[in-house]
């Protein structure tokens, strides 16, 4: 017989970042990452990130040490979205692959 564990929503025990899934959400003028995203990251309030963009696979790239600032939980990408002509909004899962961040939204 197999047996599924039931965890309760509000209950955290056990917790943990490999159970925990990275997100970023995308809107009009920010980019919000999860709390699994930022510890996974290793990034704070007021950390500088860097965004890239990848047009033919259309990945984004969220790495540490580059001049976008953290505040709180979301990066102001206004710019990035426009000079790059990204119109994707929504929730979209992110791979965490050597310290740096991937969302694919195409």
């Amino acid at each position: 017989m197999n047996f599924v564990a039931y965890v309760p929503a509000g209950g955290r025990a056990g917790w943990s970042l490999q159970r925990a899934n990275p997100f970023v959400k995308l809107s009009n003028r920010y980019i919000t990452l999860n709390k699994a995203a930022r510890e996974l990251l290793r990034v704070d309030n007021g950390t500088g990130m860097e965004l890239a963009f990848d047009p033919e696979e259309q990945i984004i790239r969220i790495a540490p040490g580059g001049t976008v600032r953290l505040s709180q939980t979301k990066l102001f990408a206004w710019d990035f979205f426009s000079h790059f002509g990204i119109r994707a909004k929504g929730v979209y899962p992110a791979e965490i692959h050597g310290g740096v961040l991937y969302v694919k939204i195409g």
